[in-house]
């Protein structure tokens, strides 16, 4: 009996551990800790990749910076104090506030975001890491829409903070209580974090990538220029899609723009400037973002300079004392890789297409056939005073014709393209000019012209009824880094093998500063004034001139494919708007 007694309790013994197993397996949050010195102990769980499953370490929403409700509401961010006890990063925290997330299910503090996330494979290491910063167009920063799980398939740390952004990120009135490029100031402090605090996750200090895309890739550009930020906080760049070069970027009245915000939030004192910061900083998250989200609609259709969130040149720091086409001039210069998506312009275009359905003065013929250009132009921040830039293109995109029978339909694919050029492409063909004369052996430019099943083109919005779809839009590079949205998490063949080329390229130059894939044609440097870059497809190939595909979607519609939606040309302008949040 004492012995059938005995395999009893061995029995029970290998159960109770098979079940420990499983439960450890099903809740990871039993994971492992870590401790900062200086600042506390942090506890993370544990995921797996996405194609071999390996096992790989999340910390999640460590903060690196103070709350910044109240009189911090748009001040460059306080370092996190130390804490007591062991700081959960089990579990994902809420983003940055925006204009569809301003209330926190728990009640807490919604200014309270500067979080980052942190993914390694082993914390006794020394890899090299990559940071991410996204963009989203300047208003959205949560975690969420970076999941690490095809990255992680490779030996490197990520790191990807939250910073604040819109409204909350880059307001300014040129005073101390609202400086300006408060988001990117919060992007400065991480990276300070990081570089403290990264090898206790398994990171080298001297191997930190920054890689930006969107409006992160043109905070990630302003943080490579700017005097201000200190040298050693990262050693090379990816830049997606974004520069402080573009016209877009810069505000050039803040002031303005910050009083208007006020008046639409009906604030007292006029134009008594401590009176509107008082207002700016006291009014509910909720109120302010909505308002900035009305100006986008109402305001700014018929005002230039107001499109999304821009830098304030003259900020109270001097973050940018002078415009970023100067300071780059005499700035460190960094390894860097960086490119643009086909249809870049797109997501330009179609905000210019909205503001056109909801303004009956710029849906007539007159209007399409003599104004429509110098208003788009002013609106990219062109100012085209002799009409020079106007005659080019119409040599090279919109036609006479075309102008003279107000035919917007057919215009599409040249104002699409026009928009790319101004405000995307030549931007970074120029920031990668300027850098390769320094680091001629480290510059690498690509275009993305892969079209796969899934498309981020809308940004949640519905398109359907547009006369235009995104073709390879903005934003379309990230689906093969990053499995977000979740309909986009599932890729079929062909998107999985870009994926995986995907990862290859970015994760072997955060490693040794070339890019490289399997199958991939060898990717050389910038050795002439446009080129050669390499052009991001099914079939990937070498071209000399990157200027090639500066006239996508005009090469395409000649050639009877491209963009255009015929069955819905004659509701163009009769469709339903949806405010982007």
């Amino acid at each position: 009996m004492r012995r059938d007694f005995k395999n009893l309790h061995w029995f029970q013994l290998c159960v109770f551990l098979t079940s420990v197993q499983q439960i450890f397996g099903q809740y990871p949050n039993f994971g492992i800790q870590i401790n900062l010195p200086g600042l506390g102990a942090v506890r993370g769980s544990s995921d797996v990749t996405a194609w071999s499953g390996a096992k790989f370490y999340q910390f999640l929403g460590i903060p690196y910076g103070e709350t910044t409700a109240g009189r911090n509401r748009y001040k460059p961010p306080i370092p996190k104090r130390p804490w007591s006890g062991v700081l959960d990063a089990t579990f994902a925290k809420p983003g940055c506030p925006t204009a569809a997330f301003t209330h926190r299910e728990d009640g807490g503090d919604i200014e309270d975001c500067l979080h980052l996330s942190v993914y390694s494979k082993n914390q006794a290491g020394s890899f090299p890491v990559m940071v991410v910063l996204n963009g989203e167009m300047y208003f959205e920063t949560a975690r969420s829409r970076q999941p690490p799980n095809y990255l992680m398939e490779k030996d490197i740390v990520l790191v990807v903070p939250q910073f604040r952004t819109g409204i909350l990120g880059f307001l300014s009135t040129r005073t101390v209580d609202i400086p300006g490029n408060a988001g990117v100031f919060d992007a400065a402090e991480a990276l300070l974090w990081v570089s403290r605090y990264i090898r206790f996750f398994g990171g080298d200090p001297e191997r930190i990538t920054l890689v930006g895309q969107s409006a992160g890739a043109v905070i990630a550009h302003v943080l490579s220029i700017s005097p201000k930020i200190p040298s050693g906080l990262f050693h090379q760049l990816i830049l997606q899609s974004g520069t402080a070069l573009s016209p877009i970027v810069i505000r050039k009245e803040p002031l303005k723009y910050s009083e208007n915000l006020a008046q639409f939030l009906l604030c007292p004192g006029g134009n008594d400037l401590l009176e509107i910061n008082r207002c700016l900083i006291e009014t509910p998250v909720k109120d302010l973002t909505e308002m900035s989200s009305i100006m986008m609609v109402l305001y700014d259709s018929e005002t230039p300079d107001n499109i999304g969130v821009k830098l304030t040149i003259g900020d109270t720091h001097d973050l940018l004392p002078e415009k970023p086409s100067e300071l780059i001039k005499t700035s460190k210069k960094y390894p860097l890789m960086a490119g643009t998506t086909a249809h870049d312009g797109m997501f330009v275009f179609d905000d210019e297409y909205m503001v056109m359905v909801y303004s009956e003065r710029k849906k007539n013929e007159s209007y399409i056939a003599y104004n429509l250009l110098d208003d788009l132009l002013e609106r990219f921040g062109i100012e085209d005073t002799t009409g020079a830039l106007k005659g080019i293109l119409r040599q090279k995109l919109v036609s006479q014709y075309q102008m003279s029978e107000a035919d917007f339909y057919s215009m599409i694919p040249d104002l699409v393209d026009m928009a790319g050029i101004i405000t995307m492409k030549i931007p970074i063909l120029r920031t990668a000019q300027i850098n390769a004369k320094d680091q001629p052996k480290n510059t690498f430019l690509y275009s993305f012209n892969y079209e796969g099943e899934y498309t981020r083109f809308g940004y949640g919005d519905n398109k359907d009824n547009v006369p235009y779809d995104g073709g390879v839009c903005h934003n379309d590079e990230n689906i093969y880094l990053f499995p977000y949205p979740d309909y986009a998490a599932h890729l079929n063949d062909a998107d999985t093998t870009m994926a995986r080329t995907m990862i290859d390229l970015w994760t072997s130059f955060v490693e040794t500063g070339k890019p490289s894939a399997y199958g991939f044609p060898s990717w050389p440097p910038m050795s002439k004034r446009n080129g050669p870059y390499v052009r991001i497809n099914r079939k990937s190939w070498i071209d000399p001139d990157y200027t090639t595909d500066f006239y996508k979607a005009v090469s395409d519609a000649r050639a009877g494919e491209g963009i255009l939606r015929p069955e819905n040309k004659d509701k163009m302008f009769h469709i339903q708007f949806v405010v982007r949040k």
